[in-house]
């Protein structure tokens, strides 16, 4: 709904139904919480409604309009009669001082394209359900008829492309509704994968299916049309990030003003900033991407504009001045101002940076808990602590002070966690080139075994980037370099390096470009961390690409990664081979996954060296999984889809089969019929434990099995098959290929798991069901699911061994350097010291402790950790300030929680004295003492002695109450009391110390 931001000190009156809000003299109405059908009611006239329910009564007449099919006189109504009502209408007032904000959704799907539902039924719903004052449906252009006949002037030959600019001139209505037609760019895998990009505001439209256009061609063609508008939709992995945003133009930053910070909830807030960092001029949008109706109501997520008025050409002039925010919340309003001017703007050189923000939510039980002023490389500028729903922010910087800033943008968190962005305001340009990414092929590598890195050096720039050097460094030191003569205006260059990992646990690997511009060398770095780790304690799992295997390294490649994220997660490492099998390569790995061999180029199968050692690998107990797809344009022979998987089942003694089909439903699918959402599992079963069964339905592909182009699993015998997941009662098999070698089952089984004689067991697929777009968490599918619970089975996770934390301090030669230091050990404890209350943590560090000792764990800074749960913990032992830590830890691989239950350890009471003694380093202690000596807050020391020596307590200024109570303690102690105190013993460069983790455990005797 449309609403006029108003000071945070005027006053809001209450009418019924309505909630006015006062601006100056005008009395602004805003529509809040009443129905879009009124009832007539004894007395009632259309003037009085009109009055009543939208706030002007000369109105009646729109009230007339829209319900003709009842009233034949806008004087006589009947009791009863339930009538429609328009939209509430701003008054005019003064633009440059309010500010009409609009809320939308400018990114949906109808099935001209892709979509459920008639473009009729989409905007229709997005008025009178969802009630948003502007919507676009941008159905997918490659689903157009005559689309290669099209172009971006002239779209007038296909019928689909008119018939949807039509229905949204019927549904627009200027100052009651925006209806806008679009289209989608897609670029899949197949050609390039550069991104989705949606564009308004065109009289034509292009498709992917040209082959002459690529990314770079489309920002040209994009110039063509100056008073068009694009977004980048939904940036990252899974589609694409637009060449790490490269190809950058001025022209092309002029026609592109959009990114998507949201999609369907899956949240995108770092490739915004990554955008913006690389030059782009754009701001942010929140849009559903509906699919399956539900257009604007499948979340709360809104793009926010401000615009003069409710008309197509003012919302497309506020969305390409970028006077336009993103967020979570369906009605929070926001106002952000840099020296008068709005979100946006691109400002000159400011003698000073006055801001202005102003956040309201209209519902009171919203609360802003923060709000945050963000610039170049996402760092938080300014921030501030909110607890209303409504806040107000002045304040100003020196630009010196700001110098490297050339932009900030607002970030809001409510209370509830929703978030909300604007669009930045610009106060200076920058270089804009240097490293657009830094990516290694596995952040876990098996020692001796190369990992590869990829550096993608951008100039986005108008002159040439010249004498680029790629030096990498591992572990401090250089190890190779690599060269590059130039990169032209708008281009990016990719350099690989092949880096041998030598070191058990944190390898850090350092790129460090330089290269000239404009004569002058310019310098940038990026690092990354590997962990090397010996083959025999880790999970070892081996993708095969050596036969351009699709989704690995042929068609949809580079697509693993989120299955390789699991693998990591679950103390796994990954390879993903691209040369030819052997029994050598498949020493030591536990599990093998071979996905359909690729038909691009010379056609490549496995030969009967490679089968035999396949076989062998299974009779040594090595699990497979292997998938293929349906027999669209298959080729004949061994070169099948199916025989080619068929070869592999056969001679390692499998009995389940795969079948020369395509799988398909003309009624249950997800638009085409060979786009499956299954939900007929096996509900007994291990690998569709966690799925949740209850909350499937019809109309949604949440929680169901997502199969696209693929075939169905013969089942030879039942006894050692298990299905986990069949087609329905609808699905069934086709001969696409015309080759007549379908084999009829009823059973149309699209996953299924066998066990072999010995053990092994063999999950086979019709499909990849574990490709990067089945994984994708915001697909929503079980896909995630039931490949988590086959890896846990198939490739299940090795005990680790388990070192004593007092055999990590062992000094056997008393050269004063523990044995174990620079290695690799995992120890099991319970927290100590955890890091899940602001107040009570230490910055990046835990502490836990065993029956025979304790110590420090870090960097831990995302992973919450609790006082008393039990952890295990892998690392590297490492000396941190004086201190022995067990160090390079990357949380999400190295640390799991055994026990989620709070069962916190007593702390070990100790004399004064002992307390410092090395041997109880890391321990939690308690001991008593009388005040000797008294520091500053900022030293943080107290020193007590019982007797037997003096100890010193240490108080991090960041440390305060759990209790959240006030309790200085420097201005309450003094000389001669005693004090009780219980902290972790520990060491910094300044000596040991008993360092207190919560104010509360300082407890003052006074006598």
């Amino acid at each position: 709904m449309a609403k006029k931001f108003v000071s945070t000190l005027m006053s809001m009156l209450l009418l019924t139904y309505l909630s006015p809000k006062v601006y100056g003299e005008e009395i602004v109405v805003v529509e809040k919480e009443k129905p879009r059908i009124y009832t007539v009611e004894k007395g009632d006239s259309l003037s009085w409604i009109a009055k009543t329910m939208l706030g002007d009564g000369s109105r009646y007449m729109d009230i007339y309009e829209l319900n003709k099919d009842k009233i034949t006189d806008p004087n006589l109504i009947e009791i009863g009669m339930k009538l429609k009502l328009p939209r509430v209408i701003f008054k005019k007032g003064d633009y440059e001082n309010g500010k009409t904000l609009y809320f939308g959704q400018i990114h949906s799907h109808s099935n001209l394209s892709d979509g459920k539902g008639d473009i009729d039924e989409a905007y229709e719903y997005a008025k009178d359900v969802a009630r948003l004052d502007f919507f676009a449906v941008t159905d997918h252009s490659n689903s157009f008829d005559n689309e290669l006949k099209a172009n971006i002037a002239d779209g007038s030959m296909s019928e689909e492309w008119k018939k949807g600019q039509e229905i949204a001139n019927k549904f627009n209505e200027p100052g009651i509704f925006t209806a806008i037609y679009a289209y989608e760019m897609t670029w899949s895998a197949t050609t390039g994968q550069w991104g989705h990009i949606t564009t308004y505001n065109t009289p034509g439209f292009e498709t992917r299916n040209n082959k002459d256009i690529d990314l770079k061609n489309y920002y040209e063609i994009l110039t063509t049309q100056p008073m068009s508008i694009s977004q980048f939709n939904h940036p990252g992995i899974t589609f694409g990030n637009f060449a790490n945003y490269t190809f950058y133009s001025k022209e092309a930053d002029k026609v592109i003003n959009l990114i998507e910070v949201v999609n369907n909830k899956v949240p995108s807030y770092d490739e915004y900033t990554q955008a913006l960092d690389m030059g782009w001029h754009l701001a942010p949008t929140n849009n559903q991407d509906n699919h399956n109706g539900k257009w604007g109501t499948e979340d709360s997520g809104r793009t926010v504009v401000e615009a003069k008025e409710l008309t197509r050409d003012s919302i497309f002039d506020a969305i390409r001045n970028m006077r336009v925010y993103a967020t979570e919340d369906e009605n929070l309003e926001i106002s952000y101002e840099l020296n008068g001017n709005t979100m946006g703007s691109i400002l000159n050189a400011q003698e000073q940076l006055n801001f202005d923000i102003k956040v309201e939510d209209p519902d009171t039980t919203d609360v802003v808990s923060t709000i945050e002023l963000i610039t170049d490389g996402g760092k938080i500028q300014e921030a501030i602590i909110g607890d209303l729903n409504l806040e107000e922010w002045k304040f100003s910087l020196n630009p010196d002070d700001v110098a490297d800033s050339t932009y900030f943008y607002v970030k809001i968190m409510q209370k509830d966690k929703d978030v909300a962005v604007t669009a930045p305001i610009w106060i200076g340009d920058k270089e804009n080139i240097g490293i657009s990414s830094f990516t290694a092929s596995s952040n876990k590598v098996i020692i001796d075994n190369d990992v590869t890195v990829d550096t993608v050096i951008y100039n986005n720039e108008d002159v040439l980037l010249e004498n680029i050097k790629v030096e990498y460094l591992l572990n401090g030191e250089s190890v190779i370099t690599k060269n590059i003569d130039n990169i032209a205006p708008s281009e990016q260059e990719n350099t690989s390096a092949k880096i041998k990992i030598t070191k058990a646990g944190n390898n850090t690997i350092e790129a460090i470009v330089t290269a000239v511009i404009n004569g002058a060398e310019r310098k940038y770095t990026e690092n990354i961390n590997v962990v090397g780790v010996k083959l025999d304690e880790v999970t070892a799992i081996i993708i095969d690409g050596s036969k351009k295997n699709a989704y690995v390294s042929d068609n949809y490649k580079n697509n693993m990664n989120f299955i390789t994220k699991i693998v990591n997660e679950n103390d796994g490492i990954v390879k993903v081979n691209l040369e030819p099998i052997t029994d050598e390569l498949l020493t030591n790995y536990d599990l093998l996954i071979i996905t359909d061999p690729g038909v691009t180029g010379e056609f490549e199968n496995y030969n009967k060296e490679e089968l035999n050692a396949i076989k062998k690998f299974v009779e040594r107990g090595g699990n497979l999984i292997i998938t293929s797809k349906g027999d669209y344009g298959d080729e004949k022979g061994l070169y099948g889809n199916a025989a080619q998987a068929n070869a592999i089942l056969k001679v390692i003694g499998a009995t389940v089969r795969l079948n020369d089909a395509q799988l398909t439903d003309d009624e249950q699918n997800g638009g085409q019929n060979y786009k499956l959402y299954l939900d007929n599992f096996n509900k007994d079963s291990i690998y569709t434990n966690g799925i949740d069964f209850i909350g499937i339905s019809k109309e949604q592909p949440n929680n169901k099995y997502s199969s696209f182009g693929g075939t169905s699993v013969l089942i030879k015998n039942p006894l050692t098959t298990e299905i986990i997941v069949s087609g329905h009662d609808t699905t069934k098999n086709i001969d696409n290929d015309k080759q007549n070698d379908l084999e009829e089952d009823e059973n149309t089984v699209a996953l299924a798991i066998e066990t072999l004689p010995n053990g092994s067991k063999i999950a086979v697929a019709g499909s990849t069901f574990f490709s990067d777009f089945e994984m994708d968490p915001s697909s929503k599918y079980s896909n995630p699911i039931i490949a988590t619970n086959i890896l846990k089975e198939l490739a299940p996770k090795k005990t680790k061994i388990i070192t004593p934390i007092a055999d990590i301090y062992v000094d056997k030669d008393n050269d004063n350097i523990p044995d174990l230091i620079d290695k690799v050990y995992t120890v099991e404890g319970i927290v100590t010291a955890g890091n899940a209350i602001d107040n009570n943590k230490f910055l990046d560090i835990v502490y836990l402790q065993d029956k025979t000792g304790g110590i420090a764990i870090m960097p831990i800074s995302e992973l919450k950790l609790k006082e008393g749960q039990k952890v295990q913990v892998t690392g590297t032992i490492k000396d941190y300030e004086g201190n022995l830590v067990l160090g390079d830890i990357v949380e999400n691989i190295d640390v799991h929680i055994i026990d989620d239950g709070i069962n916190p350890l007593k702390p070990t009471i100790l004399s004064t004295g002992n307390t410092m003694l090395e041997n109880n380093q890391g321990l939690l202690v308690k001991t008593t003492g009388i005040v000797t000596k008294i520091g500053d807050k900022e030293s943080g020391n107290i020193f007590i002695d019982d007797g037997s020596g003096e100890a010193k307590i240490y108080i991090d200024e960041y440390i305060g109450s759990g209790l959240g109570i006030e309790n200085d303690i420097f201005n309450n102690v003094n000389l001669g009391d005693t004090i009780t105190v219980i902290g972790l013993s520990s060491e910094n460069p300044d000596g040991n110390r008993i360092r207190v983790k919560n104010i509360d455990e300082l407890v003052i005797i006074k006598d």
